[in-house]
């Protein structure tokens, strides 16, 4: 991340029993943000939980998204750089029942809002937010093809 980029979290307390590739999935949000967002400064990652839904957000304060391309932009060969990056995304977090959408102002910041139900998360102790493996593989199919 540039070291002029400020970034800002509320996770502490809650632990994600997810698919290692979460990660990826952060990395590619992140990397979307310092590409196209042009004049990032900050990244928020703030949280919250409301009826045992978890949600977590990832906002940066760069151009946004063009409004003709948010429709677009979860479909696989769709983008600028490697075509899969949010389409990928969106298939990984899937795998876990956590769901992805993007939820920006066009034109003044790129948001999207990762949700997951109960069991796709505890309450924790620990000050950060913790990615932990699950011992049970999620069923997963993949989608037909197009």
């Amino acid at each position: 991340m540039p070291s002029t980029i400020a970034f800002q979290t509320a996770q502490a307390g809650v632990a994600l029993n997810t698919d290692p590739m979460l990660e990826q999935v952060f990395s590619n949000l992140l990397d979307n943000s310092v590409r196209y967002g042009e004049d990032v400064t900050e990244f928020r990652v703030p949280r919250r939980i409301e009826d045992g839904m978890l949600t977590v957000a990832w906002k940066d304060d760069g151009v946004g998204i063009a409004e003709d391309e948010i429709e677009r932009i979860f479909e696989q060969g769709f983008g600028r750089h490697t075509a899969l990056g949010l389409f990928l995304a969106r298939e990984i977090l899937a795998r876990t029942r956590i769901t992805i959408r993007e939820t920006s102002d066009p034109g003044r910041h790129a948001r999207f809002e990762l949700t997951g139900p109960e069991g796709v998360y505890r309450l924790s102790s620990n000050e950060g937010l913790l990615l932990e493996r699950s011992m049970e593989p999620a069923s997963y199919s993949p989608p037909p093809s197009v």
